[in-house]
């Protein structure tokens, strides 16, 4: 999955690819939360401090069923404000966009 992640950045355009993985256990552990294009830091530093829990973008995906771009989203709390910050901070960008893609089961990856 990852090979694939960076050919369809490659090939798309797209700065950068994620594949997240919700649903996934580890996500409550604190462990690898999917697939992504992103530098190994922002990684670390993603899972280091579970900002998993805090990412305006996860809580969005959440509850929305439509794609959406991060710059719609509203009503961001500090510590949503503080990811989007430390997102922006390792020049990655301002803004970005979420498919939402859920399961049988209402798994959801985006």
């Amino acid at each position: 999955m990852q090979e694939l992640a960076y050919e369809i950045r490659d090939n798309s355009g797209a700065a950068h690819i994620t594949y997240h993985f919700l649903s996934n256990p580890w996500v409550r552990q604190g462990g690898e939360l999917g697939v992504t294009t992103y530098p190994l830091s922002w990684q670390i530093l993603y899972t280091e401090k579970n900002l998993v829990h805090s990412d305006p973008v996860v809580r969005n995906a959440l509850t929305s069923a439509l794609p959406f771009l991060w710059s719609e989203i509203k009503m961001l709390s500090h510590k949503e404000k503080r990811v989007m910050q430390l997102f922006s901070e390792q020049n990655m960008g301002k803004d970005g966009m979420s498919i939402p893609l859920r399961g049988y089961v209402v798994k959801l990856v985006f």
